[in-house]
């Protein structure tokens, strides 16, 4: 963790703020391409790597159901 985040893997496929971190829709993890979620300190610009740790956390379980419920319509299809 550092001072910058470290998005240069991305190579620009996922859409950034200005100040370079991922941008990600609010109150979420989600990012600009479906099935791909940002956490950690490359999404969180405010509170940056202590915070962002247990908020990361929390919000993965969230984005766990998500990829499960698509798991299920997979299946089905």
């Amino acid at each position: 963790m550092g001072h910058s985040p470290a998005v240069t893997f991305f190579g620009g496929q996922l859409r950034q703020k200005s100040n370079g971190y991922l941008w990600k829709e609010a109150c979420s993890t989600r990012t600009s391409i479906p099935g791909v979620f940002a956490a950690g300190d490359v999404a969180n610009d405010i509170y940056r790597p202590t915070a962002t740790v247990a908020d990361s956390a929390a919000w993965g379980s969230r984005s766990r159901k998500f990829l499960n419920s698509l798991e299920g319509k997979q299946q089905a299809a």
